[in-house]
């Protein structure tokens, strides 16, 4: 594992995080250190980006405990845009009267966080996204609640009093369902104190709440994204629709009646099927299932459009692996769907495009298909100006 510059788990090793906490309990690393983040994110950054940059809603949200959330007394009403740009004074004048301030994805704004979620998400092999909250004093954005990824606070600006349900996680999902009733459990619900340069770790699934103390308080979560088990197995059954095992029918086989025979038969298909798994069917599943997980902006595609950097046979290129894409094969063609755009290829060099997009860096001259090596040198440019592919230093 890559170690970090500012290590935001400090002194708790990363090793032992993901070993005795991720997915597993809440961790809180109290430091006494009000400007910890600051190489990171600091209140003025976030001061300047809201005075000058650009705001729009759903990147910009505003919340109250006590309400229903709406857009219109903030924005621009007349805005018949996706992106709907916000009333700076209105948004000001809603936080004024307690409104909690939501900056989702902050990271896309502000290049030196941007920086910190890239890098990291490199060194665990994760997603990360920034979102940052600013609760005015003595106040509260969001009820009892639980997030379906794990996340990590970073405590930036003033204090922020959490009330937890400490109690073993659950790592729910989407497909989970809330039950309130959960929450009625207060005999175990644990108070932590968030102070300027605290860390505050919550494996998805823990129902909480914050509040704001005498001041405002401003924090980073860190939402980590990863490919779970349950997805990997989603595609394999997406897979399996090509088995023709898989698609008999159980004529004559009732439940009760034949049930242990029945469950007989779907060991049977399923361990063949598995047993029958290759290497690079297991890479390809895993690329689709890593396409669920959100985008993130990585450096180096401007640099690779303005300088042209020469390609040649011993260059080494690999997988841009914070870019999301889908391979498929559609007749007599290969297409990969890449932000919206289909970028379609003859079936012949299927070869070459599965020995490209693989996990592993590969020189140019060694990527498998019967294509001279001019042709080679062409298809790599034109992936790595798209952004799938990057170049090895």
């Amino acid at each position: 594992m890559v170690k970090s510059s500012l290590s935001i788990l400090n002194p708790i090793k990363e090793e032992e995080f993901f070993s005795n906490y991720f997915e597993k309990k809440i961790l809180h690393v109290s430091r006494n250190q009000s400007k910890y983040f600051n190489s990171i994110l600091s209140f003025d950054d976030i001061d300047d980006f809201i005075a000058s940059g650009e705001l729009t809603y759903p990147f910009v949200v505003l919340k109250d405990v006590h309400e229903e959330y709406e857009f219109q007394p903030w924005s621009f009403k007349q805005s018949n845009f996706p992106s709907i740009p916000v009333d700076r004074e209105q948004l000001y004048k809603q936080m004024q009267n307690g409104k909690t301030l939501i900056l989702n994805s902050l990271h896309l704004k502000i290049p030196k966080l941007n920086h910190f979620v890239v890098s990291h998400s490199k060194n665990w092999n994760v997603k990360l996204l920034a979102n940052i909250y600013i609760t005015p004093a003595k106040k509260q954005g969001l009820d009892w609640h639980f997030d379906t990824h794990d996340v990590i606070i970073l405590q930036i600006k003033g204090e922020k009093m959490w009330e937890l349900i400490d109690k073993s996680p659950t790592l729910r999902d989407k497909k989970t369902k809330y039950d309130k009733q959960e929450t009625k459990d207060f005999s175990k619900v644990k108070k932590v104190l968030l102070k300027e340069g605290d860390t505050l770790y919550l494996p998805r699934g823990i129902y909480h709440r914050a509040f704001s103390e005498e001041n405002s308080s401003t924090h980073i979560a860190l939402g980590i994204y990863t490919v779970k088990f349950n997805t990997i197995f989603e595609e394999f059954l997406a897979d399996s629709y090509q088995q023709k095992e898989f698609r008999r029918s159980l004529i004559g086989k009732e439940i009760p009646n034949n049930s242990e025979e029945i469950l007989n038969e779907i060991k049977k298909y399923a361990l063949n099927y598995f047993n029958s798994l290759k290497i690079e069917e297991v890479e390809r599943v895993w690329s689709r299932a890593r396409n669920i997980l959100p985008n993130q902006a990585s450096k180096g595609r401007l640099g690779r459009i303005i300088n042209k950097i020469s390609i040649g046979v011993d260059t080494e290129v690999y997988l841009n692996h914070e870019i999301n894409y889908e391979f498929k094969e559609e007749g007599h063609f290969c297409v990969i769907i890449l932000d919206g755009k289909e970028l379609k290829y003859p079936s012949f060099i299927k070869q070459f495009l599965k020995s490209v997009l693989s996990y592993t860096p590969i020189k140019v001259g060694n990527i498998l298909g019967e294509i001279p090596s001019p042709q080679k040198i062409q298809l790599v440019e034109k992936l790595l100006d798209e952004g799938l592919l990057l170049t090895v230093n």
